[in-house]
């Protein structure tokens, strides 16, 4: 499995992400982490979502600790 596919499940964190890609003084992708969490199935749809947003792989450590599965 690619490495891509493992961090995507961080992602999940929507709530924190939101909170990350405003404290980095970006804020575009609020939205986006919003509609994921309204519709957790649609990040299912994308397969890169760290190349998608602000984000990248530089936060994984701070959304796994909040992912709830």
């Amino acid at each position: 499995m690619p490495f891509y596919s493992v961090e995507s499940w961080t992602y999940q964190a929507t709530d924190r992400a939101g909170e990350l890609c405003r404290e980095s003084r970006c804020g575009a992708h609020v939205d986006t982490f919003q509609s994921w969490a309204a519709n957790r199935a649609a990040l299912d749809d994308v397969s890169k979502p760290k190349e998608c947003c602000c984000l990248e792989d530089r936060y994984n450590d701070h959304l796994g600790d909040k992912v709830h599965v």
